[in-house]
């Protein structure tokens, strides 16, 4: 089927549609374009990156990834807006397709000071149980970004990075309440009853939405102490 395509050149088609086609038919060429295996086109496709419509840039990105591979990962540095949730999704999903994950975040990747790549690779390392990132999530805990940091919380509480735990019990009475929440979450997962009491002592002067999260987290690791706790902090 593909050598007819070309055969046929009906490729000419197809980037005709992708150059002058309104956007529902640039889409569709689009399509072709990954379905071919057209490489050529990328150019092309970097041209709608930052396309004021949101199914343009959404496809065009998700084509180059089909056709380049872990290389399609280093356009998202052309892209001028935040990758939302739903973004992050689609690129996950397109990874999960490649043969492998071998080199897909170098290294130093926490040092990358483009927001967009940062979180896509938190949310890459939760997804795929990327071990080699695991160390990189821990030295965001002292990112300047809380989303970045919250971000880094969740995945090393999902990934159950024990590792870490040490760390942000050290770090939870220095953090933003945002931080702090997240933290005190991230505990049902890595912590034991012997890390209660770090959470009691922050009671006293905690705010509601910090309190209530602190008992759900006392009931997660050893609930029967959870009345005498309470009693004993008030």
């Amino acid at each position: 089927l593909k050598a007819l395509y070309f055969i046929f050149e009906l490729d000419m088609l197809t980037r005709q549609k992708l150059r002058s086609g309104p956007w529902h038919i640039k889409g569709r060429a689009m399509e072709e374009v990954a379905a071919m295996g057209m490489t050529g086109e990328v150019t092309q496709l970097s041209s709608y990156l930052n396309s004021p419509n949101n199914f343009l840039s959404n496809k065009s990105l998700l084509t180059i990834l089909k056709l380049k591979g872990k290389q399609g990962l280093l356009y998202i540095d052309k892209l001028n807006y935040s990758l939302s949730e739903y973004q992050q999704m689609c690129i996950i999903q397109v990874v999960t397709g490649f043969e492998n994950y071998e080199n897909l975040i170098d290294n130093n990747w926490y040092t990358n000071t483009n927001k967009n790549i940062l979180l896509l690779n938190i949310k890459l390392i939760q997804s795929l149980n990327l071990y080699d990132g695991f160390e990189g999530l821990i030295k965001l805990l002292d990112h300047e970004e809380t989303d970045i940091k919250v971000s880094a919380i969740k995945a090393l509480g999902m990934l159950r990075v024990y590792s870490a735990k040490s760390i942000l019990l050290d770090k939870i009475t220095t953090q933003t309440e945002i931080v702090r929440l997240e933290i005190i979450k991230a505990l049902r997962l890595l912590g034991d009853a012997n890390d209660i009491n770090v959470l009691i002592k922050l009671l006293p002067q905690a705010s509601f939405d910090v309190s209530n999260a602190i008992q759900q987290t006392i009931n997660v690791l050893k609930p029967e102490v959870l009345t005498e706790v309470l009693e004993e902090a008030w």
